[in-house]
């Protein structure tokens, strides 16, 4: 879609590709279709019953940006500009306040990458703007950003937080693409009248750069496909250019659609940071509509016929201009580790969800695994040898990574990032951690990653590892059993379970009332703030947190924490558990394939990943930048103080019947049941002491 705009140059800038300059608008004809005359037709994606017109690219920063100063030039009251546009490494839009208004410019080199921090109510009020003819008023308003049933694309008196955007009006000309229409863009072959499995062929893309030889795509494959900021340009990766001649289909950033997945906006296509899988024609994502995500950006479609030529008034200028740094020196805090105690063992759960009771005292690093906690794990177990991949070259070269490699003939050295010592430790797989524990468990000694090092066996270690290797070569889309991967009963360290987790997060036998459980692991229901201060924590809302350079802060430096004082529980990076979070083989988002569970959100995501019901899914081998973790181990001192708790699925089950007891009618009735039970009893009582003995 970088064709949308007319007589516009990026400055060029070293591995971002062409210029933009004096192109024509781009799109590619959608044909309408009926199912009973294609084959491999996606499921639950009604295919177009009428031609329409799809831009060959996603839609760009430069777009975006002419967009803002047409619309938003004398104020915002949409929120169409994100400050995370300015500050994220994929943000590549900045903003400039003066002469009573705002202008809003390109960062070098991110012209042609496609914008990204866009909720779904953006792109609507986009396609508002290019059905009403692009006119810049300055303002958003009836016009030019909003509609209604009868005015515009889209009637955005029904966007709302809670559900998905509304459908396009019957005359819109400009619109989000439906599933089935992009997905007819991206996968239908007219040739072979038949849907392949990937956009652009049958097989899967490499991950990899737009120059290599065959297939390729920008999504993670075990490293970044491309070097920082691993976004691709829109108009990158022709190798792979679908059969109607759209690009970048698969991976690079996940688009927004028009249409509900539950109750979420869907969105399709897989990123720069998801797996192969998910660039596959059976893959859905979903998100709340009104959120803006760094990996989330759309293309538009327009009505069949439409030919008009599409020239801005305003060309927009590439500045320079960068975001300021908020980030915090590192504090030296050192490789060993703080321990908290988790006392109160047998405590209630959670009545919401079930989750939180644990039967035995134990201890949580007070801290995730540092940079210089996990140097020091490589040092002792990969200076001679790495076969397991402990240490990724997307350490050192990748977004937030704080450890580079040193080769020195056969033998490796391993060093922490200036800056980086007190930060968390990212791309680390759930295996990774697993042998970490491992590590610690044997009582950190120095060898090759072997038995009674990092490896262990059901009677050695806390992990038994033998079966890793196996799991990662049965491919992703299988089934296991939820004993797998269990720790060993005597385990000396390991990754906390979902229930220890949790506890430590959001348990406070000091709260009020009843539930001794917040809502997120600030003592709190309402989620922190994205300031370093007594109620913050390295998250977004309306900004980043730390910021770059860094982007992951040093531990402590947000001060939210919960009863039991440990540090970043919130925000930061993703933190693995033991339990798993599904087993496979079922239908749904990530369920077709076995997950481990992920708690605590990141810098680079929302609230929701703060809040005690979420639990986010990851394959044990995936290792993200957004992936890290800290370990728990048993309780050092010896206590007879100990509890019990119901199993985990009854602890579920019932929370689940108490959850559906809350809703009025039932409630009601179940307090008819409780009163006319109680009658009875009482009754029964009375008429059972004037009976004979």
């Amino acid at each position: 879609m970088y064709a949308l705009i007319g007589a516009l140059v990026l400055a060029p800038s070293a591995g971002f590709g062409e210029t933009l300059a004096n192109h024509v608008p781009d799109f590619v004809t959608v044909p309408a279709l009926r199912a009973d005359q294609v084959a491999g037709a996606p499921d639950a994606c009604p295919l177009p019953t009428a031609a329409v017109q799809i831009g060959k690219y996603e839609v760009t920063n430069i777009e975006y940006a002419a967009f803002l100063n047409a619309v938003a030039r004398t104020g915002d009251p949409r929120a169409l500009f994100s400050q995370l546009q300015e500050d994220h490494f994929w943000g590549g839009i900045v903003r400039e306040a003066g002469g009573g208004g705002y202008t809003y410019k390109v960062k070098p080199g991110y012209g042609n990458l496609p914008v990204t921090f866009v909720s779904a109510h953006d792109a609507m009020r986009f396609a508002n703007w290019l059905h009403y003819g692009r006119p810049s008023t300055g303002t958003s308003e009836l016009g030019t950003t909003e509609g209604t049933s009868s005015s515009g694309a889209y009637d955005t008196r029904a966007l709302s937080d809670a559900s998905s955007g509304p459908a396009r009006n019957a005359a819109a000309r400009y619109f989000l693409p439906t599933c089935g229409e992009w997905m007819t863009a991206g996968f239908f072959d007219p040739r072979t009248r038949a849907f392949t499995e990937y956009s652009g062929g049958n097989d899967a893309p490499a991950s990899g750069s737009a120059d290599m030889s065959g297939h390729s795509a920008n999504y993670y494959a075990g490293q970044w496909a491309i070097p920082f900021p691993h976004l691709a340009r829109v108009n990158a990766y022709e190798n792979n250019q679908s059969a109607l001649g759209t690009r970048n289909q698969a991976g690079n950033v996940m688009e927004w659609v028009e249409g509900p997945l539950g109750h979420h906006q869907m969105a399709l296509g897989g990123s720069l940071f998801l797996p192969r899988d998910t660039l596959s024609k059976g893959y859905r994502d979903s998100e709340l509509s009104s959120k803006k995500l760094s990996s989330f950006g759309f293309r538009i479609a327009r009505a069949s016929g439409t030919q008009e030529s599409l020239p801005f008034s305003a060309p927009v200028t590439v500045t320079a201009a960068v975001a300021g740094s908020s980030s915090s020196p590192s504090t030296g805090r050192g490789a060993n580790v703080d321990w908290t105690l988790i006392d109160k063992p047998g405590n209630t759960s959670d009545l919401r969800t079930g989750y939180g009771c644990v039967a035995k005292r134990y201890e949580m690093a007070r801290t995730e695994v540092t940079n210089v906690q996990y140097v020091a794990f490589l040092n002792a177990v990969a200076a001679g040898g790495d076969p397991y991949r402990l240490y990724l070259e997307d350490m050192a070269t990748g977004a937030v990574g704080g450890i580079v490699r040193r080769v020195d003939g056969e033998r490796a050295s391993y060093q922490v990032k200036p800056g980086y010592e007190d930060r968390p430790a990212a791309y680390l797989s759930w295996f990774a951690l697993a042998r970490m524990a491992n590590w610690y468990h044997f009582g950190q000694p120095n060898g090759m990653q072997v038995a009674g090092v990092t490896e262990g066996d059901y009677t050695l270690g806390a992990y038994d590892t033998r079966g890793f290797a196996s799991f990662e070569q049965a491919g992703r889309k299988h089934t296991v059993a939820a004993t797998l991967f269990e720790r060993n009963p005597d385990a000396k360290y390991f990754l906390p379970s979902n229930d220890e987790w949790y506890k430590a997060a959001y348990y406070d036998p000091e709260r009020p009332g009843l539930r001794k459980y917040w809502s997120y692991p600030n003592r709190n229901d309402t989620p922190p703030g994205s300031a370093p201060d007594s109620n913050g924590a390295n998250y977004q809302v309306k900004s980043l947190g730390e910021g770059g350079p860094y982007y992951v802060s040093t531990a402590g430096r947000f001060a939210s924490r919960g009863y039991y004082d440990l540090l970043d529980m919130g925000g930061n990076l993703w933190e693995w558990l033991e339990t798993w979070r599904g087993l496979g083989g079922q239908q749904g988002w990530r369920r077709d394939i076995p997950t481990k569970g992920l708690r605590g959100g990141s810098f680079n995501y929302i609230d929701i990943g703060l809040s005690f019901n979420n639990i986010d899914p990851g394959y044990p081998s995936d290792h993200y930048f957004v992936y890290g973790g800290r370990l728990a181990r048993a309780a050092q001192s010896e206590s007879t103080d100990v509890g019990w708790c119901l199993p985990p699925a009854a602890r579920e089950r019932l929370a689940g019947t108490l959850q559906f007891a809350r809703k009025p009618r039932i409630a009601a009735a179940l307090a008819i049941l409780l009163v006319a039970v109680t009658i009875c009893i009482v009754f029964w009582g009375r008429r059972r002491s004037k009976l004979p003995r």
